[in-house]
């Protein structure tokens, strides 16, 4: 927070973001690790039941993902438990569903166009989540704000997560190679269960960032809906 002070419109470093986030994630890592139970034990089961790739699987992951993420990011900013925070997150099921089925279908679009597109669309909307929670944007506003938010500053938002995807990358690659397509989901899982909230910990204290750097976007012009 103070960089961004200091140096006014430019993010902070990696290792700023990256302290900030591990003081959030030691603070309420039970909290966190308890929350996170609930979307990796549902994505076990998704996988078990959709033994086919296809879309749908893929859609319900992304909704358990948000449901997760809604639940973590209301803990951090509430400093709330377990119950409380899926209780915030289920409350929000309806509106949520509808964000999730906007930002999937584009999502596989960018996909299905190529996937520059696809990564593109996935750091305009990063932030979506945070807004929907602390700027408490119940409706599909959210993602032109999460976008407006990374208006001008896709490569330095890029730039900061990309360890993290790299990472993401790595640990699924490496699952793969020593415990085979049979076992790798296990030690996937458990990476997923550390890993995770420290993620949204990380996007957490670059969303502060950003809403320092725009403070006046609650404002926003809202066009792509219009």
């Amino acid at each position: 927070m103070d960089q961004v002070a200091r140096n006014k419109g430019k993010l902070d470093p990696i290792g700023e973001l990256f302290k900030g986030a591990w003081g959030i994630y030691r603070k309420r890592f039970w909290a966190l690790f308890s929350i996170i139970i609930v979307p990796v034990v549902l994505f076990r089961i998704i996988d078990f039941v959709f033994t086919q790739p296809s879309v749908l699987p893929l859609f319900f992951v992304s909704l358990v993902n948000a449901l997760g993420s809604v639940a973590m990011v209301f803990s951090i900013y509430k400093n709330a438990g377990f119950i409380e925070s899926y209780r915030y997150a289920l409350r929000s099921f309806w509106p949520l569903l509808l964000i999730v089925v906007l930002i999937f279908v584009m999502l596989v679009l960018g996909v299905i166009a190529f996937i520059v597109p696809a990564l593109i669309l996935y750091v305009w909307f990063m932030f979506y989540v945070y807004i929907f929670v602390v700027e408490d944007r119940r409706d599909v506003t959210v993602i032109a704000q999460s976008r407006e938010y990374v208006r001008g500053y896709w490569w330095p938002i890029f730039g900061r997560i990309l360890p993290w995807l790299i990472l993401i990358v790595v640990a699924y690659e490496l699952s793969i190679h020593l415990f085979g397509k049979q076992l790798y989901l296990i030690p996937l899982s458990v990476f997923n269960v550390f890993i995770s909230p420290l993620i949204v910990s990380y996007s957490y204290k670059l969303y502060e960032n950003m809403t320092i750097l725009k403070p006046d976007l609650n404002a926003v012009s809202l066009s792509i809906f219009r």
